[in-house]
């Protein structure tokens, strides 16, 4: 469920969107449950209600069918109103851990990490992207400074 998983990327950049996606996976079983039962729960009672309101007149005998059905497309609305909270969640989540893994580490000097972290702040919709090529960015500091060490 990534908006982006590098595919043909090096093994530890995709252990970095691996735990970014281990971190947020009970918010996104949550977001599934609510979702598959939001949208059915939902379109049933109102489609119901719609045919019972304009088709058959209200009266004590089915003034309870009606309720019922009101009752299960509110519970369906506050399950549309969970997968929201849900959504708000996982996105604060990966963004809380992209600027935490971006602001620790040590391979990328100060300038570099704030352009990283500016970048992410003006445009968060392109925030995985943005995360790959610091990722990519920082590998290849610490490839050139294995080098480095070797030759000495």
């Amino acid at each position: 469920m990534n908006l982006f998983y590098p595919k043909n990327a090096s093994m530890p950049i995709r252990q970095e969107f691996d735990q970014l996606q281990d971190m947020v996976t009970p918010f996104l079983k949550k977001r599934i449950i609510c979702g598959g039962l939001a949208i059915p729960l939902t379109a049933f009672s109102f489609f119901n209600l719609i045919l019972i309101l304009t088709t058959v007149s209200v009266n004590r005998e089915n003034l309870f069918i009606v309720g019922g059905l009101a009752l299960a497309g509110s519970i369906g609305m506050a399950l549309f109103s969970e997968l929201a909270h849900q959504n708000n969640q996982i996105h604060a989540k990966r963004m809380k851990y992209i600027q935490e893994r971006i602001t620790k580490s040590d391979q990328l000097p100060e300038h570099a990490k704030k352009r990283y972290l500016k970048a992410i702040h003006m445009n968060q919709t392109d925030a995985f992207h943005t995360f790959y090529q610091f990722l990519i960015h920082e590998e290849r500091l610490k490839k050139l400074k294995r080098e480095e060490t070797n030759r000495d």
